[in-house]
């Protein structure tokens, strides 16, 4: 038995071919439709007919296309054959397109998969059914222009889709038409069926989208002499573009709402078409929102430009409602256009000072001149975008006129002394541009690179690695690339400048979807033992993985974002408060349906350190902080050979397996990140001499790619002084207290904190000095004294025994068995990047022979293991004291992977960094240890103590119990 699928292309009812009643029974298969065919590629596509029928309205039939169409079908009430789910795909295997008639009908059959038709089969036959159903579906390996459905809440179902700000277009040039992708027609149906009455499905699609058909042609005998080559659709008062959200019900469409939003649409052309008497026509698809207020822009070649508002002699502005299609006919083009004569002042900057950093503001005036109006009137004047371009100051003032495109004197990329932070690419929409022109440290004033020989090359690495605009949750810091799927971390490793998104979530709570096994579980009762749901800043149970819409956290808006600090010197901060901001919605580069911040780092701020970035509300409160680790090249290849001192090799991240014993009698390998997290080359800055340079800044036009104007900036003979004392003479890693997410300042192994430049870490407690942090006893509850944690990132947690007693803080499946404990459940409070952990209880036993502790460093005992002793007291172009991990279970003391330094600590009764290395036989250079993600042995301890990896030279301990505000380093291992 047969059913057709209708569908009425413009508003209009679906039509069953059968009339017929027929008893459905639970598990029968819902008969849609029929047919046997070969399967085709998972493209989607219909197609306009051209086909206007009905008199007021008109309507314009969509017809189907046999073979490659494909919907989505919902149903609560219906299930899979095959699968837990509530909704299958199927795909059109005929159509019938009926010239005058608004109906495409076609019959529909499940997608195949393994020889199985998966199509939905009948619930109860006492329940009405509701179906929902979208076109283009998102399943297939479809294009990201398909839409997404969701599931029937109260019988309702959800359909998202995005409309795309610039749209693609084929031109076909027998009818002279630019096709659009119809994979952005998104159509929908609803249909309320009882299966003990009716035989029929009715699935009515009805348009998603708004659509204007533009028919242009030109002037009868004054005809443009330059090809069209873009159409542009633009609303002052209404969203054209942007992702949308359309609520079903069993009434049809319940509602749109937008984000991401955007008041154009517009298509590039290519080389363009010449407009004559043979009209051309051009179809741009809009929101599914009523628009109003609409201007038509139509662009030539050579700059030529030409706009009318879309209005009616009798009733003004055209309004368009949701779903509905504009037509606009045999619109008529005049050759002449109006052009703008953009002009600035001819500037000379000189003598620029830059011991403060001085800023100039250069204001470029546009005057406008409107030439070769059409028939000497109606002339107009138009403003143009512009971008700035940079040229040595030795080359010759930049001509007006020139044109840069392929011209090697002009660079759209400005020079490491000079940046621009108001007006740039695509500014021209204000009558005034001003430039701020920050002249950055002088050419003498620079990074040491004979304390490191491989800094010099890490900072060219960074400087020209431009990642563009990247969300966090997906890229992949190992491979260079982004993942298919978001996951968010507390930890996110970049190796580059640009714009960073990071989704408003909590730490781990997400991972392709809600990640509720990081935050909450009921495996474990609740008690001063574990901890079942985890807390927010307010010491309340999470509600939500997203931070903004957690019910059970006070968060008075507007919010804000602050570097809570950063390991470097004030005139070579990576990040400022300024770089930050907050995306009330979901920006065009984000992942995640939510909030973001986003932050930027400029290519002349980029070098490798730490920085801390947090989210607050209205009262300055942190709801949550992020570690950002900005570092070289990164490799996912395990290395090779011995690790160089040296050279850009010595800092490529990696992955390396390393054996490990999970019980006495078997071995097993484990992935160690290669560095501890946070790991940092040993930096000084110093001051020198700058000799006299300069730089034309030339303003080009963004449409004719000529200069129209230029100035001059330039800087006289100087010497600067060095910009801080304190230099930072070792490699060195952040520290964290046990179970905490967020990292704490590193040493410079001088017995002092490495520099950090926010007021932020100044802003409760008592002072700091220049070996100690500031500090607090945490006081209340256990979950109160988490959520203070939270609040204050900055703050030293004193007094191991006011910190809380849950063993799950870091390991939600904590569980010591055997030689190592099971993998670690990653928490939400876990600060490893994605796809990381802390390491597990006793990680490093594959490099003792028994698995067990032991006190001696011989060949008898530790196998993998070798302990390289520091070679001298200031440490200078050389690696630091610690152990050097092989990637086997033998005695080889010749290839290494992973390096352990050693590290020292903080102390847990004073935030002290331990740093006695002269003499002693203890701290940084001689003592390692790494923490765990497992407490105690102990089942329950009074002391609150963590677990941890304890070595020295003459020591080794695979495990050791330890007060958990001790600040220890971290080595993140490969989750499971």
């Amino acid at each position: 038995m047969k059913r057709t699928l209708i569908l009425p292309l413009v508003l209009t009812a679906l039509a069953a071919c059968t009339q017929e009643s027929l008893y459905h029974g639970t598990g029968d298969e819902i008969v849609f439709g029929a047919s046997t065919g070969y399967e085709n590629g998972p493209e989607t596509r219909t197609a306009y007919s051209g086909d206007l029928v009905g008199t007021s309205p008109k309507y314009e039939r969509i017809d189907w296309v046999p073979g490659t169409d494909r919907i989505r079908v919902w149903c609560d009430q219906a299930t899979h054959r095959y699968k837990d789910q509530h909704w299958a795909d199927y795909k059109i295997t005929s159509a019938s397109n009926t010239s005058g008639q608004q109906n495409s009908r076609a019959e529909i059959a499940p997608i195949e998969e393994n020889g199985y038709a998966n199509g939905l089969v009948w619930g109860s036959p006492s329940a009405t059914h509701y179906f929902y159903a979208v076109y283009p579906a998102a399943s297939m390996g479809s294009t990201a222009s398909a839409a997404s459905l969701s599931g029937a809440n109260g019988n309702k179902a959800t359909v998202s889709g995005t409309i795309p700000a610039e749209q693609p277009v084929t031109w076909n040039a027998s009818k002279r038409e630019y096709k659009p992708d119809m994979n952005y027609a998104y159509m929908y149906a609803v249909a309320k069926v009882n299966p003990q009455t009716s035989g029929n499905v009715y699935l009515p699609f009805r348009p998603l989208m708004n659509a204007y058909e533009f028919t242009l042609k030109a002037l009868s005998g004054n005809a443009p002499t330059t090809n069209l080559v873009s159409v542009t659709l633009s609303s002052s008062s209404s969203d054209m573009s942007g992702a949308f959200s359309a609520t079903l019900s069993e009434n049809g469409l319940d509602g749109v709402s937008v984000s991401d939003v955007g008041g154009s649409v517009s298509v590039s052309l290519g080389s363009g078409v010449l407009l004559n008497d043979n009209p051309v026509k051009v179809t741009l698809f809009a929101l599914p929102v009523a628009q109003t207020d609409l201007t038509l822009e139509l662009n030539f070649a050579g700059g030529a430009r030409r706009s009318l508002a879309l209005s009616t002699t009798d009733s003004g502005a055209i309004s368009v409602d949701p779903g509905q299609k504009l037509y606009v006919s045999n619109l008529a083009t005049p050759a002449a256009f109006f052009y703008d004569m953009v002009t600035i002042p001819d500037i000379e900057i000189s003598g620029v000072a830059v011991l403060d950093e001085t800023s100039k503001t250069v204001t470029v005036n546009t005057e406008k001149d409107s030439e070769n109006g059409y028939g000497g009137t109606n002339r107009e004047a138009r403003k143009t975008g512009w971008k700035a371009y940079y040229v040595d100051g030795s080359k010759s003032k930049p001509a007006k006129g020139t044109v840069v495109t392929g011209n090697a004197d002009y660079s759209a990329t400005s020079p490491d002394w000079i940046s621009v932070t108001e007006g740039g690419s695509g500014a021209g929409l204000d009558d005034a541009f001003k430039f701020k022109v920050h002249a950055s440290p002088v050419e003498g004033a620079h990074v040491k690179t004979d304390v490191s020989p491989c800094v010099s090359a890490m900072l060219q690495k960074l400087q020209g690695n431009n990642l563009g605009t990247v969300d966090l949750s997906k890229l992949n810091f190992l491979e260079g690339g982004t993942y298919s799927s978001a996951e968010t971390a507390n930890c996110y490793i970049i190796n580059g400048y640009g714009t960073f998104l990071i989704p408003l979530v909590y730490g781990n709570a997400y991972k392709g979807g809600d990640n509720t096994g990081a935050y909450a579980w009921s495996t474990a009762a609740d008690s001063e033992q574990y901890l079942r749901t985890f807390v927010n800043a307010d010491g309340n149970a999470i509600a939500s993985p997203f931070i903004l819409k957690d019910g059970n956290l006070s968060k008075p808006s507007p919010y804000n974002g602050c570097v809570v600090w950063q390991d470097t010197q004030k005139t070579f901060e990576i990040v400022k408060d300024s770089d930050i901001s907050i995306l009330t919605s979901k920006p065009s580069a984000g992942a995640i349906n939510c909030e973001y911040l986003q932050f930027e780092i400029k290519r002349e701020n980029i070098k490798p350190g730490n920085v801390m970035i947090a989210l607050r509300d209205a009262n300055n409160k942190i709801l949550w902080s992020w570690h950002i680790w900005v570092r070289a090249d990164i490799s996912s290849s395990d290395a090779s050979g011995s690790i160089p001192a040296s050279g850009d090799d010595a800092n490529k991240l990696h992955v390396t397996e390393v054996t490990y014993l999970p019980t006495s009698s078997t071995t097993a390998t484990i992935g160690f990140l290669s560095e501890p997290l946070g790991w940092t080359p040993p930096l000084s800055y110093e001051g020198g001499d700058a000799h006299a340079r300069s730089y034309w800044i030339a303003i080009v036009s963004t449409e004719t790619q000529s200069v129209i104007g230029s100035f001059k900036v330039s800087q006289s003979d100087h010497h600067q002084d060095e910009y801080d004392s304190q230099s930072e003479s070792i490699y060195s890693a952040p520290y964290y207290q046990w179970g905490r997410k967020d990292p704490f300042l590193p040493t410079n192994g001088k017995s002092v904190n490495k520099i950090w430049t926010s007021a932020h870490y100044q802003i409760a407690g008592t002072s700091k000095t220049e070996d100690k942090l500031k500090s607090e006893q945490f006081s209340g509850t256990s979950p109160q004294k988490i959520g203070k944690t939270i609040q204050r990132p900055y703050l030293f947690n004193l007094n191991y025994n006011a910190y809380p007693a849950y063993r799950n803080l870091w390991d939600g499946d904590y569980n010591d068995t055997g030689m190592v404990s099971s993998e670690v459940r990653k928490t939400v409070y876990d600060p490893s990047p994605r796809g990381f952990t802390v390491m597990r209880y006793r990680a490093v036993t594959g490099a003792v022979s028994d698995g067990s502790n032991t006190s001696i460093n011989t060949s008898a005992t530790i196998y993998s293991m070798y302990y390289q002793p520091r070679s001298n007291v200031n440490y200078n172009s050389e690696w630091p004291a610690g152990r050097r991990m092989t990637y086997n279970h033998t005695n080889n003391t010749s290839t290494y992977t992973v390096f352990i330094p050693a590290l020292g600590w903080r102390g847990w009764d004073n935030s002290q960094v331990i740093y006695k290395y002269n003499n002693a036989t203890w701290g940084i250079g001689y003592q390692i240890y790494y923490w765990t993600a497992s407490s105690t042995d102990d089942m329950y301890d009074s002391t609150h103590l963590g677990s941890s990896f304890h070595s020295a030279e003459n020591l080794f301990d695979t495990h050791t119990r330890d007060r958990r505000t001790d600040g220890f380093p971290i080595i993140p291992t490969r989750e499971e």
